[in-house]
């Protein structure tokens, strides 16, 4: 009995597999979509996003920089790849999801897209491994006071 995965787990498992999947999938079609207009081609995309007043949040004043404009609409297209392809990899997964949490709170800071970045980056839990989240939520339990420790026993 000890070695068997209770029938509840499964169904979670699955839910989890499609979480991921669906996540997966958002930046994949993001960045093929992108890739068949000429403007990300050609790196000039994000001057006509962040010049849209509706969705100016906080003035990003190196978007001003030409030169930088281009790396950084190129970026997004790597990072939206890198992200839907590579977190299927354990070897590489923490990476693109720091990068891809970045790539999202520097969306957060500068456009005015409410509650997008969130809904977003809460899929990037189920790519969790449960021991590496133990792991380190025991590390947290030992700086936190003791009411809060409780909370990981």
């Amino acid at each position: 009995m000890a070695g068997r995965v209770p029938k509840d787990s499964c169904a979670g498992l699955g839910a989890q597999r499609l979480l991921q999947i669906q996540t997966a999938l958002v930046y994949l079609s993001a960045f093929a979509w992108k890739t068949v207009g000429t403007d990300w081609i050609n790196g000039t995309a994000l001057f006509y996003t962040t010049r849209l007043v509706q969705l100016q949040r906080f003035p990003a004043p190196a978007l001003e920089n030409g030169l930088l404009l281009r790396f950084m609409t190129w970026f997004v297209l790597f990072t939206e790849l890198a992200v839907g392809a590579m977190v299927w990899f354990r070897k590489f997964r923490y990476r693109v999801l720091l990068l891809g949490v970045g790539f999202h709170l520097s969306i957060e800071y500068a456009m005015n897209i409410p509650l997008f970045q969130w809904v977003i980056l809460a899929g990037y839990v189920t790519f969790i491994d449960p021991a590496d989240l133990s792991r380190h939520g025991h590390g947290c339990a030992a700086l936190c006071p003791r009411r809060l420790a409780n909370l990981w026993k």
